[in-house]
């Protein structure tokens, strides 16, 4: 009853549509695993950008001060370049920490859903009133 060449055509296309599951179930995973990347990685800098804006509001002025407290928490590689502070010069005064951080995807499916381009700029900002 299992033997001949009808079986063994089953056996073929069963493998070949293995093969296309797991593929598609790879990207899926990969996609997801990338998903959580960038989450962690936008709470890492909302949580520098909180960090620096509650030293700038209690060192008003220092500015090079609020880029290492923002670098100092943050897990991600970033330098004093990625962090603006700005204060205002208006009643009540007010600082805002703005940090930048280029991510770099991990799957390929990501590239293709942004235009080719493997990267995706994250934006973490935070204001506080320094009086």
């Amino acid at each position: 009853m299992g033997s001949g060449p009808v079986s063994e055509n089953r056996r073929g296309s069963h493998v070949v549509q293995s093969a296309l599951s797991f593929g598609v179930l790879m990207l899926l995973v990969l996609s997801i695993f990338d998903l959580g990347r960038v989450a962690y990685a936008y709470s890492d800098i909302s949580q520098a950008a909180r960090e620096a804006a509650r030293y700038a509001a209690a060192h008003p002025g220092d500015v090079i001060g609020t880029r290492r407290v923002a670098l100092a928490w943050s897990a991600l590689d970033l330098d004093l370049t990625d962090v603006d502070v700005a204060f205002t010069t208006e009643r009540p005064t007010t600082v805002r920490v703005t940090i930048r951080y280029r991510y770099h995807a991990a799957c390929l499916l990501a590239v293709q859903l942004t235009g080719g381009d493997s990267s995706i700029t994250l934006i973490g900002e935070s204001r506080m009133t320094t009086e």
